[in-house]
Parts: structure tokens; sequence; C-alpha cells
């Protein structure tokens, strides 16, 4: 029960932390899922997410949209623009993008290809000390738009802000057409060429004036959102509301080589085969009472087993899914001494065990809270499970200190082995000793803790 409750643990561990980049200098860097999560951002930019509050943003299409900005260094713009369509938003293409959870670093660089927009405007305008203003149409398109930003996070009680920004910004090239600058079409003709080659030089040249703007927006503006938001939520929504299959398919995978081998770092040995001298077993269930100590205890094929489904959802809470299937036998065998009682039936005896397990299934559901944000602790708020069992050959010798009596019981267990591993008064039973198991070990980690732990995988 001890490994099914470790296995489980590193599981949940798992799902909220990714694969450690041994690029970074800091011991527990933390990169995460963040350039997944940009790229399944691509969908909510075209489709909207109204749990989110987003609408549907790819093609960016409004009647009406008023604009007056003045930025010192920069210029202003006041002018009304109407009929506006803008595409292209959703295809960026993700260069690079990480998150480190220990010292809160976040690292976003995007490129997007081709942005286009189309709009009617009435405007005046003065950037960079060129004054632009007029009546009619614009068409224009952006290629490759770089934007790379490193932003500093800072811990302010239970929320995040902004402590840090640097920003660096490119334009590969802008065709820019308008019609009525200045009230002139032909004129319009030659500032839109000259716009269209000066904006990528006046971006490089600027840099300093742009990006500076660009981080007092993003500053201001960030920290308002996140003082509404806990560190908790951002982290539920970098890895989506639903994200598991593929990450945790990938884990399990691996975790059979963990078996096998062991791990040294996170204190792991060898478990398949598992072999104790010496294990002590207690439980003090409602209907199940044990004292029992296996000795020279051996178990064969953990290791072996094929993933049915691994999937988790973060919402309100964490809710863990797994269903493992091991097609191939499991084999124990252990010296054992036991005293207790399952249900009303009195149960002794010292011998030996023998059994082999055949198609034995494991499929569960998880509900975790966490008491405390990622400073508290994961705890079992429920937990639904199905066990079955193709076939059980038992054998004991020393039950009731008799070895004929032990083959009798053997033999019928042996028989109703399937059929009980399924039964719900059973099942009942077997819950709360692995939900005590997990919990007992969760409530000696915090979850960054155990972020920590799983890292090192």
């Amino acid at each position: 029960m001890n490994l099914v409750a470790f296995g489980l643990i590193l599981i949940c561990c798992h799902a909220w932390a990714t694969e450690i980049d041994d690029n970074f200098g800091e011991v527990y860097a933390f990169k995460s899922k963040l350039a997944d999560a940009l790229e399944k951002f691509k969908s909510v930019v075209r489709d909207g997410d109204s749990n989110l509050g987003i609408p549907a943003l790819d093609p960016f299409i409004t009647d009406r949209l008023p604009l007056n900005i003045n930025e010192p260094g920069i210029g202003y713009v006041d002018g009304v623009f109407t009929n506006v369509r803008i595409d292209g938003l959703s295809s960026y293409k993700v260069n690079s993008a990480d998150f480190k959870l220990f010292g809160l670093k976040v690292h976003v660089d995007l490129t997007w290809p081709l942005v286009v927009l189309n709009t009617n405007y009435s405007a005046k305008a003065n950037v960079f000390d060129f004054d632009i203003y007029g009546t009619g149409g614009i068409e224009a398109a952006a290629h490759d738009f770089r934007f790379l930003t490193d932003i500093g996070l800072k811990l302010k009680g239970k929320y995040v802000q902004i402590e840090s920004i640097s920003t660096k910004v490119s334009l590969r090239a802008l065709d820019f057409h308008a019609t009525g600058l200045y009230d002139d079409n032909e004129i319009s003709e030659v500032v839109s060429k000259t716009i269209s080659d000066a904006v990528p030089k006046l971006i490089d040249t600027n840099q300093k004036v742009i990006v500076d703007t660009i981080n007092r927006v993003i500053t201001e503006e960030g920290n308002k959102y996140l003082s509404t938001v806990t560190l908790k939520d951002l982290l539920k929504i970098l890895v989506a509301s639903k994200f598991g299959n593929k990450m945790l398919e990938d884990f399990l995978k691996k975790f059979k080589t963990i078996l096998k081998t062991g791990n040294e770092t996170l204190g792991i040995p060898i478990l398949d085969p598992f072999n104790a001298d010496r294990l002590d077993i207690r439980l003090n269930e409602e209907k199940i009472k044990l004292d029992a100590l296996l000795t020279e205890a051996n178990v064969i094929g953990l290791s072996e087993y094929d993933i049915i489904n691994a999937d988790y959802t973060l919402s309100k809470e964490f809710v863990l899914e797994l269903h493992l299937s091991w097609p191939l036998p499991i084999a124990a065998s252990t010296n054992y001494s036991m005293n207790g009682k399952v249900d009303v039936f009195e149960i002794y005896g010292k011998g030996d065990i023998k059994m082999t397990a055949q198609k034995f299934t494991f499929d569960t559901e998880i509900n975790f809270i966490m008491d405390g944000g990622l400073t508290g602790h994961l705890k079992v708020k429920n937990m639904k499970l199905k066990l079955s069992l193709n076939s059980l050959d038992l054998h004991v010798t020393g039950l009731y200190d008799n070895d004929e009596l032990s083959a009798v019981i053997s033999a019928v267990i042996s028989d109703m082995a399937p059929e009980l591993i399924s039964d719900d008064s059973i099942i009942k039973e077997v819950i709360p000793v692995i939900s005590n198991q997990l919990d007992a070990f969760l409530s000696t980690m915090t979850v960054l803790e155990l972020l920590k732990l799983i890292l090192n995988f």
C-alpha cells in the first residue's frame, strides 16, 4: 500500500511540475509548460473564452475604435478608426517561453509572421516629430514583428507583482498604404511609402524610448490585473484547465524505468523486483484491523503496466485521473506472521505466502484541495476507486497454524478474488488506507517542496 501511495504522490507532484532545464543556474529552475500554454492560447485568441472573459480576437473586428494616446518621447495619436479588422493575431510563433517558479521569472519570445490591418480613419498625430493628419482608409501588413520580454515577479502576500521588466521589439518590414493623408491622395502615396520604409528603422533607432513606454504600460496594467488573481490562479492559467494526457503519460513511461533502476536523488530504491528484508504493516480501519510482519518479501512485475488513461484537471480543485493495467503477471512471495480481524473474522498465522495475480487493473479519480496555497499542503478531499483482477493463484501456509486449512482457504480466496477485489464494500475499506497514506506523506511537505522533489526527475 505504501508503494501505491508513493507512486500516486509522485504523479500528483508531476502534474504540478515539469522538467528541469539544466541551462539555468538555479538548482530548482522551473521550466514550465508556458510554451505549450501559449500554443494552446492561439485557439483562445481565435475563438475566445467565455470563462476568461476573452472575446474572439482573430480576426479582431470592431465598428468603431476611438484612440487617444499621448506618450512623451514618442508622440500622440488622436482619432477615430471605423470598420476595423486585424488578421493574424493568433499566428504568432513561440520562439521560447518559460516560467521559473523558484525566482519568479517569466521569459517570452514571440514572432508574428504577418499581421494585417484594414480600417477607415479620421485622425491627427505626431510620431517622433512627424506630423500626420487626414481622413481615409488604411491597409497595412506588418512582417515578422518580434516581441521579447523578461519579467521578474515578487510575492506580495498570496499575490504576485511585476518587480522588473526588460523588453525588445523589432519589425522586419511594413507595407503601409493610406488614402486621405493630408487630405491629398498623391501625397498619401508618397507618405505611405515613406512610412513603410521608415517604421522598421524608427523602431530600431528609438528602441529605448519605445520599450520604456511598453515596460511602463505592462507594469502598470499588469499589476492591476495581478492584484486580482493569486499565484495559484496564475499557475492554473499557465497549465490551462485541462492539460494532462501527454505530460502524465510521459511521466508514467519514465517512471517504469525508475521502478527498475531506482533514483538516488529522490531516494527511490529499485522497486521491480521489489525486495525487503522486513516490512511492518499496521492497519486500523473500521473493518480491517491488522498487525503483520513480512520478511524476505519479493514482488516482480510492478513496472510492466499499460497506461489506459492519465489526466488531470485544475479548476477549484486538483483532480487526478489514473487508469493502469498490468497485462503480465505480478508475482509475490514472503514469509509472514500476523494477527488481526477482517470484518467479523479473526485472522492469524505464521508461514509463507506465494501468489500470482493476472491482469490487474487500477482505476482512480482523486480530488485534492490545497490548504495554504503553494506554501501549504495538498490533502485528499475524496477518492473514487475501481479495481479488477482476471485471476489469482494464492498459496499460503500456516494460517490458523494449520497447513491443511491454509490450503483450503488459499483455494477459496483464489477463486473468489476477482469478485472480491471489485466489491464496493471491499473498495470502501481500501480507499481510506490509500487516502491516509497520501495525506500522511503530503502533510510533511509543502506544495513548493513537492515541486522541488519532482523537478529532479
